[in-house]
């Protein structure tokens, strides 16, 4: 069998099949002698693409399907971030104890403080990162948690976190009023731990235990927001959530599982499990990505439980484990849900420099009265570690960023006027930013 076919064999837990599959493949291969003549499994490898495509199609029309009314929700909600909760291993919730939050140091920028901190999200899980304050603070700041993705930075051999990588963003709230708290990983902070367990290790115990680190992201999230409620700078009432890659996933479970997450801008961090399992994004991804599917569940299950607040769903126009299309049927949740949802979605093209953006367009789901000027700013003061937040005159390199109208917008129907909301919230209260594109390698 070929190498594509037994991974996704290996990786059905994502779409609650059957699980004894992963090992029928590899224990034939061992009773095989190692003389004979290489099988042709082009049959075996169709007969099983069908089947998960045929149960990948299950789970796609039965997700939200019961929900007919908007009291159908109501009633159901609650179950629903139940079994989300099971599935990430979080039920019931761990204690909440003693953060034993730890201030190490400061850094005196010109613009910005910088605090390097940790706290212990449960007794000996230690969660580094680092606070960006505004030199000037009048009052209690609208706060974003910063979740990131995969980013390695070491320097002479030494983990620096992934919070690193992502420094650009933080300075960037900070710059402009905001406090942002960006926190390591559990697979690439300065303790670096697992996250590869049945990606790459072969740990598929991990599924029996109901264990996932998607569960210990989320709870370190969820420990993160309990720490900036100590903090006398941060407004306890606006927080926000946002990061890119696997920490679009983070934000997607931190803003499904918890009410005081006000708005979240997930960046390439959600697909449907067509894009995962037929069409074999799978295999790009690690265990931080997914939930243990126990209750048989398609993405926009996950969407949906951010309803109403609101969320804007960035993503790259060429992003091979994040594919478009998928990102697309994912926010459209259900025909009931995507006319309460508070949606907007912006497409951005995937850079592998930042001076790509000379000859990019930036298709936005948004108000017409969003200027280029706007998105310009916006897109350098991310793209570009080095950017400091740009003039009021749009450099003419970037006068072809294309508008979408509301009309001809993902959003459909009242989604519509609701992706406009979105845009007011990040105008008025949580002013969100275009986060860094995936390069396209």
């Amino acid at each position: 069998m070929h190498e594509k076919g037994l991974f996704m064999i290996r990786h059905s837990a994502v779409v609650g099949v059957l699980l004894s599959v992963s090992w029928l493949a590899p224990a034939a291969a061992q009773n095989r002698p190692s003389d004979s003549p290489k099988l042709d499994t082009t049959r075996g490898d169709k007969m099983l693409a069908d089947y998960f495509a045929a149960e990948t199609a299950k789970l796609r029309d039965a997700c939200l399907a019961d929900i007919k009314t908007l009291d159908d929700w109501k009633a159901k909600r609650g179950e629903y971030r139940r079994q989300l909760l099971e599935m990430l291993g979080l039920d019931p919730l761990p204690e909440k104890t003693d953060l034993k939050p730890v201030i190490t140091g400061k850094l005196d920028h010109d613009d910005f403080v910088v605090e390097k901190l940790h706290f212990q999200s449960r007794p000996g899980l230690y969660v580094t990162g680092n606070l960006y304050l505004p030199k000037k603070i009048d009052k209690p700041l609208p706060t974003i948690l910063y979740v990131c993705g995969h980013s390695v930075v070491k320097v002479d051999g030494v983990a620096m976190g992934a919070k690193a990588g992502y420094q650009h963003h933080g300075a960037w709230y900070a710059r402009n009023g905001y406090a942002c708290l960006t926190i390591d990983t559990l697979q690439l902070g300065e303790i670096e731990g697992i996250h590869h367990g049945t990606h790459r290790y072969g740990m598929w115990w991990w599924l029996n235990r109901g264990y996932t680190p998607a569960g210990v992201e989320a709870w370190n999230c969820v420990r993160a927001l309990d720490y900036l409620e100590t903090r006398p700078e941060i407004d306890k009432t606006r927080f926000g959530v946002t990061g890119r890659s696997g920490g679009g996933a983070y934000s997607w479970w931190i803003a499904a599982i918890d009410d005081r997450i006000k708005a979240a801008v997930p960046t390439a961090g959600i697909t449907d499990l067509q894009n995962h399992v037929v069409d074999g994004t799978v295999e790009g991804h690690c265990d931080c990505m997914f939930m243990v599917n126990t209750y048989r569940w398609d993405y926009p299950q996950v969407a949906a439980l951010i309803a109403p607040r609101p969320l804007l769903i960035s993503n790259t126009d060429t992003d091979r484990i994040f594919p478009l299309d998928g990102v697309v049927r994912t926010s459209h949740a259900s025909p009931l849900l995507k006319s309460k949802l508070n949606v907007g979605m912006i497409s951005v093209p995937s850079p592998s420099v930042p001076s790509a953006a000379s000859s990019a367009r930036i298709t936005v789901c948004g108000p017409p009265s969003t200027s280029p000027n706007d998105l310009y700013e916006l897109w350098t003061s991310n793209v570009s570690p080095s950017a400091t937040p740009s003039s009021r005159n749009p450099p003419t390199r970037f006068s072809n960023v294309n508008m979408i109208p509301p009309k001809i917008c993902h959003c459909e129907g009242e989604a519509r006027s609701n992706s406009l909301i979105i845009w007011q919230e990040i105008a008025s209260s949580l002013p969100f930013v275009i986060t860094q594109g995936r390069s396209s390698q």
